[in-house]
């Protein structure tokens, strides 16, 4: 404590003269340090600054002093690694183990984190896996730099790994999907091609056959639509057959319709074969049965299978006087083709059709059943 009432930090080195082992006296230096006493807690508030930034940083961040011993770590790097590596015994790396981005080993001093120390550059674009002590690997990005002093030593390093996990995950999805629409694009072409060929041999000039392939595409445009709406996760066989109807009778569907059923959701295949089917089914309706005469409706029954399939039946309501010839065109072919067990009927009443549809898959119920 000075005169003046203020505190000093000092530094005080004493040094005692002996002779012949007789204490005679000492000498005390006493030196003020407060400026490097400040300066010393400024550069601990400091590093405590930088340490809490590390600390909030949403990836893991670590350092290692020049011979790649770890000196830092933050929690991310705990979080990721699945371990707490131990300061000053761990070297290159915090993680457990290490692997290469094509599964095999990689070995710590061979890691990028020792690549960046032994040849003094950062080190970019490199990938591997992070192997926890659990076995779960987790795909990560690393960004070593080395620590240089202004003498040009190499003092340290520090390395930020950042988790890609969902970016994988991203990339595998994308390619999933390529896959999956290249295969869905060749299927939708053979389809296509098979209608345009099927509709050719049963018209009698260019006109009747433009007319209806472009009504079968929009009964596939239609199917598309519900597909998408859903992720093509697949379409409920309700929304198929009212979707089908309404591009017939569009506000007027809802009168002239009833649906019975549970909820289905079906496959995006199986989705397009069925809008296909009602499509065939509701022309022939528009042409000679419910749907060309005043009153007219159509009743349609569907149920879940035991063998992974959903019975499904057609039924008009009409008072029809005379009934038309069953005809075998491409209607009846491809209800023939969809369904298995198929039985197409023409009653006084109307066309009665019914059989099995396969490959459907089972969601809980969509909507309530016996909904007009």
């Amino acid at each position: 404590r000075a005169k003046d009432g203020s505190i000093r930090h000092v530094e005080i080195t004493s040094s005692v003269r002996f002779k012949e082992g007789e204490f005679l006296n000492t000498r005390c230096f006493t030196r003020d340090v407060s400026q490097l006493r400040a300066a010393e807690e400024k550069l601990r508030e400091k590093e405590q600054y930088l340490s809490d930034i590390l600390d909030a940083l949403p990836a893991a961040v670590y350092t290692t002093d020049a011979q790649g011993r770890i000196t830092y770590f933050n929690q991310q790097a705990v979080e990721l690694a699945g371990r707490v590596p131990e300061l000053g015994k761990d070297e290159w790396c915090v993680t457990w183990r290490l692997r290469n981005i094509d599964g095999t080993p990689l070995p710590h001093d061979q890691c990028p984190m020792a690549i960046a120390l032994k040849e003094k550059r950062p080190v970019r674009g490199a990938f591997a896996y992070a192997e926890r002590p659990d076995g779960k690997l987790i795909p990560f990005t690393p960004y070593p730099t080395p620590l240089i002093n202004q003498r040009g030593e190499l003092v340290g390093g520090i390395n930020m790994l950042v988790d890609i996990t969902e970016q994988r995950k991203r990339e595998e999805h994308i390619e999933f999907v390529m896959r999956e629409l290249s295969h869905r694009s060749k299927n939708l072409l053979a389809i296509v091609a098979a209608i345009a060929n099927r509709t050719m041999r049963a018209s009698e000039n260019f006109d009747q056959f433009q007319e209806k392939f472009s009504k079968r595409m929009d009964a596939m445009a239609r199917a598309h639509d519900l597909l998408i709406q859903n992720s093509w996760a697949g379409a409920d066989i309700r929304d198929i057959v009212q979707a089908e109807i309404k591009g017939f009778l569009g506000n007027e569907a809802e009168q002239r319709i009833v649906t019975k059923g549970e909820g289905i959701l079906l496959k995006p295949s199986v989705v397009q074969n069925l809008s296909l089917a009602i499509h065939e089914l509701a022309t022939n309706a528009m042409k000679y049965g419910a749907f060309a005469m005043e009153g007219g409706s159509v009743e349609v029954e569907w149920a879940e299978g035991g063998d992974n399939s959903v019975s499904f039946s057609w039924c008009e309501r009409t008072n029809l006087q005379a009934a038309e010839a069953a005809g075998s065109g491409f209607g009846t072919h491809l209800l023939k083709t969809l369904f298995r067990h198929s039985d197409i009927r023409l009653t006084p009443t109307g066309l009665n059709f019914s059989g099995l549809l396969d490959h459907a898959s089972v969601a809980p119920p969509a909507k309530t059943a016996d909904q007009n």
